[in-house]
């Protein structure tokens, strides 16, 4: 099995090697690798994110971990990327990673839908997997486990020309209105900019998408044998998640205030599920924080990493 290598942004310091595993003729997994000694950590990215998300937040570990993060195929630059690649291929695409580099067995950190991998990947090829790591990506999926409130959700605010003028206006269009900010780096994988900087639309087609969810069940908690956490937001009823929520007026603050009740309610009774099916599970709740969680309070989730990996080490 090939890699290929490149140092990116010139050598700079802490800067990941991005190394290409490759899986045929046509196809090949984009890993970022911090390096770091210890303990071998893999990151994998929520739906509609990259390797790169984890940019500031993967090398806080490098001290005592080696530290990689993954972009599944289709999605980036990991190829092909213009048709979708079901579960079983994202797997083992994910074991022929952990096996080219060595890392076995690894902690697996999976973040949303990254989550949902973790589980998949720890149930199927478990002497790979040391822990696991959800960063609000332990969800209970089965079907009317967490049914949805009679609200709509609020359509976001319209992107203005000056929104899509560069990477930064992206990317702060995107805070503003979604309260995280995103790596540039994620944001160069994900979408199309012309030549003057402009925003085009969309990296990765609807059709790569429908591919992986429609090949995937709900996660098989009960079949991870190994240590886990599951880190979550803490939502409040006095607060909304959501940025541009605040300026809503009318029927759609009304829904945001609905939206809001039940995202408390079906937290906590998530949380109840997930821990009845995981047979060995920490729960960290973090408040004032939101779905990309190592995103928007780094330093607490990174405590509450640090605590649970820390253990194998005492």
């Amino acid at each position: 099995m090939l890699i290929s290598c490149r140092s990116p942004d010139g050598g700079r310091a802490g800067a990941p090697v991005t190394r290409f595993i490759t899986r045929g003729p046509a196809a090949r997994i984009e890993v970022l690798d911090w390096g770091g000694s210890g303990a071998p950590l893999v990151f994998l990215p929520g739906l509609g994110n990259t390797a790169h998300v984890y940019q500031d937040f993967a090398p806080r570990f490098t001290d005592q971990h080696r530290v990689v993060a993954i972009t599944p195929r289709g999605f980036g630059a990991s190829r092909p990327n213009d048709r979708g690649a079901p579960l079983d291929t994202v797997l083992a695409d994910i074991a022929a990673v952990i096996d080219s580099l060595g890392l076995a067995p690894v902690t697996l950190v999976g973040h949303s839908l990254g989550g949902d991998l973790t589980t998949f990947f720890a149930a199927r090829f478990g002497p790979r997997v040391a822990r696991v790591v959800y960063l609000d990506g332990a969800n209970d999926r089965r079907p009317g486990a967490q049914p949805p409130p009679n609200a709509g959700w609020p359509a976001p605010p319209q992107m203005t020309a000056e929104d899509s003028a560069s990477v930064q206006a992206f990317q702060a269009y995107v805070e503003r209105t979604y309260g995280p900010r995103l790596p540039p780096a994620d944001l160069l994988a994900t979408h199309r900019f012309d030549r003057t900087g402009r925003l085009q639309g969309d990296i990765t087609p609807d059709s790569v998408v429908r591919v992986l969810i429609g090949s995937m069940r709900p996660a098989p908690y009960d079949s991870v044998a190994v240590p886990a956490l599951a880190v979550y937001p803490r939502p409040d009823a006095a607060r909304y998640d959501m940025p541009y929520w605040n300026r809503l007026r009318g029927a759609p603050r009304a829904d945001a205030d609905s939206l809001t009740a039940w995202l408390v309610r079906a937290s906590r009774a998530n949380i109840d599920s997930v821990r009845a099916m995981l047979r060995s599970l920490e729960v960290v709740e973090i408040p004032t924080s939101g779905h990309l969680i190592f995103l928007l309070t780094p330093s607490e989730t990174e405590a509450a990493m640090r605590t649970f990996l820390g253990r194998d080490r005492r």
